[in-house]
């Protein structure tokens, strides 16, 4: 899960929260989220998801695009595809920068 924010010039600032992204993005990292009409494999994209009432945004890689636009997810530090696929209705944006907690 991550925390969310809005910056000043109306960019979304995500704080990552656990380590399922290590090593590219891990606990304490910003990351700059720009939205995206378009989606490549291999792009890291932030999206929600709902679970129990609950509504969380993940941050994942794209492994996979079928023809109707929705996207398979992977975070790197997990073995296994994660088990729904992501429509583009629940996509937020791509990360196009991480900042580091540092």
């Amino acid at each position: 899960m991550i925390k969310k924010g809005l910056s000043e010039d109306k960019r979304l600032i995500l704080t990552a929260e656990g380590m399922s992204m290590a090593p590219s993005i891990i606990e304490g990292d910003k990351l700059v989220i720009e939205s995206r009409s378009e989606f490549e494999e291999g792009d890291i994209i932030a999206f929600c998801k709902e679970e129990r009432h609950q509504i969380d945004i993940i941050v994942h890689r794209i492994i996979e695009i079928r023809e109707d636009g929705a996207v398979r997810t992977q975070g790197d530090n997990i073995h296994l595809p994660d088990p729904d696929w992501v429509t583009r209705d629940q996509i937020i944006g791509v990360v196009k920068k991480v900042i580091d907690r540092n």
